[in-house]
């Protein structure tokens, strides 16, 4: 259990609710310790308590085999400690955690992020980036002399860890001629990769003749 200040200072013969208790079993009394257990009887009832005490500590099958105030109290802290978690405390352990090991961490990495909560903010955030659609123009007089043929244009909001859905993208109003020129420019694109503010086009074959933009979706 993760430590949330659970253990009790006045129980102090159980280790719950912050872990386990691990006592000794109890066993039956056996034939073998039948004297020595008369041996112990005879040196209470005497009130020689000093030596009845020794006397367990030298056969300690023989304490396994009786049910003392010590092992009372080990219960009873035990059975404390149990009523006072359930009625004042589990409802502290279950949050603490819940936000441990779920919790919300809107930068989870690794394999927290298998495990993590996000914020409803992060949500939208991240659902904004899914649906968000951004335009980048390519000029026709911008490309590089030599192969591979590049041109890098300004995008907000545009990082280079971006997975980004690419398309090309024709303005209303665009005539039939026009369009198919367009989409002749796009075609002669190989990859398009994304900078921190930029998008980099590369023509493997041929650069574009004219004009065009394409649209970028989930940045």
């Amino acid at each position: 259990m993760p430590d949330i200040n659970l253990k009790y200072d006045d129980l102090p013969l159980t280790n719950f609710p912050e872990s386990e208790d691990n006592w000794a079993r109890m066993s039956d009394l056996s034939a073998s310790l039948l004297a020595v257990a008369k041996q112990y009887e005879d040196l209470y009832s005497a009130g020689d308590i000093t030596s009845a005490n020794n006397l367990l500590n030298q056969y300690p099958d023989l304490k396994d085999a009786l049910f003392t105030p010590e092992r009372w109290n080990e219960l009873r802290d035990a059975i404390i400690s149990l009523e006072r978690f359930f009625l004042t405390d589990v409802d502290a352990m279950i949050t603490h955690v819940t936000q441990a090991t779920i919790g919300i961490n809107n930068n989870a990495t690794g394999a927290d992020a298998n495990t993590n909560a996000y914020s409803v903010a992060k949500i939208n955030e991240l659902l904004n980036a899914i649906t968000t659609v951004r335009t980048a123009t390519f000029t026709a007089t911008g490309w590089t002399s030599t192969l591979p043929y590049m041109q890098t244009v300004n995008v907000a909001g545009v990082t280079a860890s971006d997975r980004s859905v690419i398309g090309i993208y024709i303005p209303d109003g665009t005539s039939a001629e026009n369009t198919k020129l367009k989409e002749k420019a796009f075609n002669r694109v190989t990859k398009v990769i994304a900078g921190d503010g930029t998008m980099t086009a590369y023509c493997y074959a041929k650069k574009p003749a004219v004009e065009f933009q394409i649209q970028v979706k989930g940045v």
